[in-house]
């Protein structure tokens, strides 16, 4: 509902990844409010997909663009996504704790919102 609202989806791409990161760093910070974290994490992942989805259609002139859009977002999105449990897995292996693959997690989250302020212009492809 909230995509319709507004004329560019930067604001909702930028609120979901920054909340993302602060849930990540609440993790990191006091870890013994795990609950509270993991549910502004998942009210944070929830919306970032949904986005993430829409971009493909909302940016589109064509249904070609939109698919070619699509194929190549999805391919490489999901093929970067696939290494992510091995590299956070080898992380911790390799450092014996979960910090700095946290830490690693809040980049993403801040290139995810960085990312989230170009495809919410108002533009199509």
């Amino acid at each position: 509902m909230m995509i319709r609202r507004f004329k560019d989806q930067r604001a909702l791409s930028f609120c979901t990844s920054t909340l993302g990161a602060v849930a990540v760093l609440g993790i990191l910070m006091a870890p013994e409010r795990a609950i509270l974290w993991m549910t502004l994490l998942g009210v944070a992942s929830g919306p970032s997909l949904i986005l993430a989805l829409s971009f493909m259609g909302l940016r589109a002139r064509t249904q070609e663009s939109a698919a070619a859009l699509s194929l190549m977002a999805q391919g490489i999105g999901y093929l970067i996504a696939a290494c992510g449990p091995v590299a956070f897995g080898l992380v911790h292996d390799h450092t014996g704790g979960w910090t700095i693959g946290l830490i690693g997690v809040i980049a993403v989250a801040v290139a995810q919102g960085l990312c989230g302020l170009g495809a919410g212009r108002l533009v199509k492809v």
